[in-house]
């Protein structure tokens, strides 16, 4: 969408908003308006039932992404007087929930052409919310949790606090240059990288991207076998662990066989462990019975190498990463999500 059409759209949108509170009626429009050396895409005039006059800057944006959206705010909030007469705007084809938080605590107006609304000007205040997006996005963050593409999420959610080039990056979550530049451009988008003066990366709001992927995440995406042994909770894990070592396999534990070493309230008595090679081969060793039901030990085949990225020695045991395990355990029973809830709150905040 063209920002003319965007701002055609907008003010007949505005109009009509208007119009029914019968409180505030529009005086003029003025495009392209300068206001502290910098150009306004719209300014517009209002008057109360009680003749009082108020300004409204208007800032469009054709492309909403949360970075374009914070520049918008920061615009619109450096170029407001210190005029209680005075409101800053954002208008845009459609505005995400986050979007629209952003506008909200900044003290900035919104409008999007879905009818998504917050208007609060003198003692007129008017809120629209939950409006689907008429303008489905072409490009959309689900991209970046793709098997491949969440290695270099790994990368950034453990190493939150680095700063990076996209070689390093590329390096590091053994990824192609291109791979990684696409998936930057894809983060910048959605604010959640932003690029120093000397052209490094730097990872921000890590819990947010965190949890959107939980939403999209399921353990049941690795290729998971059900077995059932005899063995004692603590014996399986010693003797998984001790097969795999042997056999030169690499190996991790996670759900509950991880949360337990790290979070002691979790009680429960199925073994979970990732495996990188044939998991026949090492249930034959361990002369466990493979089940559709009833099962107390579940080997997983990771759909993704990254599964295994920062993994973690306790108890001379390999645990993957409080980032892996958070997903794991979010969304899976019994308790999984309130081991993940303390994973997340005593082991994961304190380090971002």
């Amino acid at each position: 969408m063209k920002e003319s059409e965007l701002l055609e759209k907008f003010r007949s949108q505005f109009r009509t908003l208007l119009e029914k509170t019968g409180l505030l009626s529009i005086n003029s429009y003025i495009e392209e308006a300068n206001r502290n050396n910098r150009k306004i895409d719209l300014l517009i005039k209002l008057h109360s039932q009680s003749n009082q006059l108020f300004t409204v800057l208007v800032e469009a944006k054709t492309s909403a992404y949360p970075q374009n959206v914070r520049m918008a705010v920061e615009q619109l909030k450096s170029s407001l007087s210190e005029s209680n007469q005075e409101y800053g705007l954002l208008a845009a084809p459609y505005l995400s929930e986050e979007s629209r938080q952003l506008c909200r605590n900044a003290g900035i107006n919104y409008l999007d052409l879905a009818g998504n609304c917050w208007l609060a000007v003198d003692n007129v205040f008017i809120e629209v919310d939950g409006k689907p997006n008429p303008y489905p996005e072409k490009r959309p963050l689900r991209s970046v949790f793709s098997p491949k593409s969440t290695r270099l999420l790994r990368v950034l959610l453990n190493e939150s606090k680095k700063s990076w080039y996209v070689k390093d990056l590329a390096k590091e979550a053994n990824l192609s240059l291109g791979q990684v530049s696409k998936l930057k451009n894809r983060l910048l988008d959605y604010d959640y990288l932003e690029e120093t003066s000397d052209r490094k990366l730097r990872f921000r709001r890590a819990e947010s991207l965190l949890r959107k992927w939980s939403d999209k995440y399921s353990y049941t995406e690795n290729q998971v076998s059900t077995f059932y042994t005899m063995l004692d909770f603590k014996d399986i894990e010693q003797d998984i662990r001790l097969a795999a070592e042997a056999n030169r396999m690499e190996y991790a534990f996670t759900m509950n066989s991880g949360a337990i070493r790290v979070a002691p309230f979790v009680r429960d008595n199925v073994v979970f462990a990732y495996i990188n090679r044939d998991i026949s081969e090492l249930s034959k060793d361990l002369d466990l019975k493979e089940v559709e039901s009833g099962a107390n030990v579940m080997l997983m085949n990771p759909y993704d190498e990254g599964v295994f990225y920062y993994k973690q020695q306790i108890d001379n045991a390999w645990v993957v990463s409080d980032v892996q395990l958070f997903l794991d355990l979010n969304r899976y029973k019994k308790r999984g999500e309130e081991a993940a809830e303390f994973i997340m709150k005593e082991r994961l905040q304190p380090r971002w």
